[in-house]
This record gives C-alpha cells, sequence and structure tokens, in this order.
C-alpha cells in the first residue's frame, strides 16, 4: 500500500471479506459500509482470500480410498433417485453474525 495510507485492522480486514463472500453487494457499497476507498476495499478481499486460501488444507479433508466410497455411498443412499452420481456431499450454508459498522 502507499505510504501513509492507513491500514485496515485486521479485524476488520475479516469482516470485510466475509462480508463480502455472503452479500452480492458492489465494491463500491462495501468500501462505504467499512470506511476505505473501493480499490482499498479489494486489495484487503483479495489479500484476505490469498491468506485463507493458504491454510486451506488444515480445514478442508477429503475422504480418500475406502471411505471416499463409503462416502459416496452413504450420500447417494440419503438422495436416492435425485442423487449426483460419485459425489462426497454437498455444503450448506451458514450464518455469521456480522457487527455492523
Amino acid at each position: 500500500y502507499p505510504v501513509g495510507r492507513p491500514g485496515l485492522p485486521l479485524f476488520d480486514s475479516v469482516l470485510l471479506t466475509i462480508w463480502t463472500l455472503s452479500n452480492q453487494e458492489s465494491f463500491r457499497s462495501i468500501a462505504d459500509r467499512f470506511g476505505v476507498g473501493k480499490g482499498h476495499a479489494h486489495r484487503v478481499f483479495l489479500s484476505m482470500c490469498k491468506k485463507i486460501h493458504t491454510k486451506n488444507h488444515l480445514y478442508i479433508k477429503w475422504p480418500k480410498g475406502a471411505k471416499a466410497r463409503e462416502t459416496v455411498i452413504e450420500f447417494n443412499t440419503l438422495r436416492g433417485e435425485n442423487s449426483f452420481p460419485n459425489v462426497f456431499g454437498c455444503i450448506d450454508g451458514t450464518h455469521i453474525p456480522i457487527p455492523g459498522h
């Protein structure tokens, strides 16, 4: 970032990123919400996404081998005729409260 521009605190950077991922809002609106310029909001968002991506292996665990086959069978059994073949499962939405600014 250019010299003299105050950085966004980590807490606010995390909130901005979660907000951006969970809302269909323009960077102009997001920037206004968090009190930064839209270019700065975009840079913060990209930076945080990259940081999260470097840690994904700690939180996302894909089943392998026999466990993968067992998981596919269990998931297909739940969905019956409506099942997609060879699917491990699905991701549901999670509500995360975001403090207002």
